[in-house]
């Protein structure tokens, strides 16, 4: 039901996104692939209902059923969009797409995600709404309303994007923690030479895109270099034991005398 409703809402959807990006100088891109497949959809739900199971086993909860239906109406990206926008444009291109998206469509603006403060390896705007959809049902989060991801790109930042599937194989390639950094940071800082279109830092809201196994990739790091300094630490602190019990021997005489 979840790709049907798709299949519903998207030529609207996609004709009025076409005509916003005509009005602006900019284009679709990648609309060959709006629609999520059914395996990657299946894989999500199952990680999701995978990660809540344990959510309420971790807090202590007496219910532990998960409703999948919740799970799967809750999918933002079952239909997904980008728009890339020339970049003198692009800061007005987003704030009049959000309007008339709400006004001219009836379109619930969800959720924002302004990447561009930068620090991240990614730039641009991933924007979540929900559009009206009879096949969806009244009981979910979105009620009667299809959720569906939009994202926003200059010339630059999606051309960055394109490239950086080549620097994240390499970031995901290095088994050695400090190489894995070295990766990362690179795609950082290519990332944010990217040229900031003018008043985008004012567009609420400012998020940090984490990569993948990012967090693990500093929890290697920390512990590679913790495994490094053990012998060294290990001999300051035999020393400073050594040296204690010498003292302690040495009070230890004087007492017994």
């Amino acid at each position: 039901k979840l790709i049907a409703a798709a299949v519903l809402i998207e030529p609207p959807v996609t004709k009025f996104l076409k005509c916003i990006a005509g009005d602006f100088g900019g284009k679709m891109e990648g609309l060959e692939y709006k629609f999520k497949s059914k395996v990657s959809l299946v894989r999500k739900v199952h990680k999701m209902l995978e990660e809540l199971y344990f959510k309420k086993l971790e807090d202590n909860e007496d219910n532990l059923a998960v409703d999948p239906a919740e799970v799967i109406w809750s999918l933002w990206d079952s239909l997904r969009y980008t728009i890339i926008l020339p970049t003198e444009k692009y800061t007005q291109g987003v704030k009049i797409t959000t309007t008339r998206l709400e006004e001219d469509l009836d379109v619930d603006h969800l959720w924002r995600s302004n990447c561009w403060p930068g620090g991240d390896g990614y730039q641009g705007i991933n924007d979540t709404y929900a559009v009206p959809c009879p096949l969806v049902p009244a009981t979910v989060k979105t009620p009667g309303k299809l959720q569906f991801e939009l994202q926003f790109h200059t010339p630059e930042s999606f051309a960055f994007k394109m490239h950086s599937h080549t620097l994240y194989e390499v970031y995901r390639a290095a088994k050695d923690p400090v190489a894995k950094a070295v990766a990362f940071e690179e795609q950082v800082n290519l990332a944010n030479q990217i040229p900031v279109p003018a008043g985008v830092l004012e567009l609420p809201t400012h998020s940090v895109m984490v990569m993948p196994c990012e967090l693990a990739m500093y929890a290697d790091l920390a512990l590679s270099r913790a495994m490094a300094l053990r012998d060294t630490a290990q001999r300051a602190v035999d020393r400073c034991l050594g040296k204690q019990f010498k003292r302690s021997w040495s009070i230890l005489l004087a007492h017994s005398e």
